[in-house]
This record gives C-alpha cells, structure tokens and sequence, in this order.
C-alpha cells in the first residue's frame, strides 16, 4: 500500500521550536554542527529538502493558538521573541487556508475541547500533546509532524489512524518525499 504524501501537516511546538533554532542550516545551507546528535542532523537535512519543495508545492502548513501557549511559556525572553515572529509568520500563513476554507476560531476551540478529553487521544499521556492533536483533526491535517518520541511517537502505532492524522518526524516526511521532491524543486 502506498502512504499518500501530506497535504495538510500541523507542525508540533517542538517542529516549529526545531526550524527556528536550525534556521539557517535548513533555510540558507549554514553549516551543520558537529556537536549535533544523528538525529538532529537528519532532521535538518529533512527540512532544508521540506521547505525548498514545499515553496512550490501544495501541501499545507498549520499551526494552533496551542503552539502560541507552548511558545509563550518560552523562558528565555529573546528566543521568546524570536519565536514569536516565526510563529507569526507561520501563522498568517495557515491563516490563509482556514479563512479560505470558512473555519471558525470559536467552532474550533470548542471542537478542540471535546477532542482533547476523548477516549480516542487517551493513549498519548500529556495534556498538551491531546490539545495539539485535537486542533489537527479540528484543521482536517492528515499528518502531525513530530519530534517527540517520549510522549506522541511511541505511542502512535495504538491509536486508530482512521480518525487520527499520521504522526511522522520531519526525517519520515522527507523520505516520503523525496522520490517526488524534482516536480517542486
């Protein structure tokens, strides 16, 4: 069976935390740390291969008023700021498609709510990680992008797909992508 490629992919606060913090490594081709785990790496050229397609590929990229909560817990007042404008700028991006699609922010929430303490998401054990969820099958995501094994990856193989989005690593989404990444780049 062929997995179809993500259309529409909420980006976890740890994704979005991940791009800012590598920026440059994966948006301008800034050299990779040493000290930097297998892991991290991947990650980074995962991205940088992500976003050059995705400048000109139809995927969708959102966030949630969630991801702005988690951000503005950041400690560091600077990286806060710094934050803050990347979500920003992720944000009235995907603001485009949920205007154009008649979303609504009340609708949502509510939805959120009644989601994030259903039976269906009990499986992934902090709170936040259900409310982030929630807001992907609010927004109709097919695909959480994650980097948290802890608490969302390890525990997606005892979920039910047919009403959960996908939950890949930006290294899962790439290798996904790759084989079509020449019809973008």
């Amino acid at each position: 069976m062929e997995i179809p490629i993500p259309t529409r992919i909420l980006l976890d606060t740890n994704v979005v935390n991940f791009t800012l913090d590598w920026g440059e490594a994966i948006f301008d081709g800034g050299e990779i740390p040493n000290k930097l785990s297998e892991r991290g790496v991947r990650d980074i050229l995962a991205l940088q291969g992500i976003f050059a397609a995705g400048q000109r590929a139809g995927w969708q990229l959102a966030i949630s008023p969630k991801t702005h909560e988690e951000i503005m817990r950041t400690s560091n007042t600077a990286k806060r700021a710094r934050l803050k404008g990347w979500f920003n700028e992720v944000w009235l991006y995907w603001r485009e498609f949920f205007d154009e699609e008649g979303l609504n922010d009340a609708d949502m929430a509510s939805l959120v709510v009644r989601l994030s303490s259903s039976q269906c998401l009990t499986v992934f054990p902090d709170t936040p990680d259900r409310e982030l969820i929630a807001y992907a099958i609010a927004y109709k995501c097919d695909t959480f992008c994650t980097r948290d094994y802890r608490s969302i990856l390890r525990h997606r193989e005892k979920v039910n797909l047919a009403l959960l989005p996908r939950f890949i690593t930006p290294t899962e989404w790439w290798e996904e992508l790759r084989p079509y990444a020449a019809l973008w780049i």
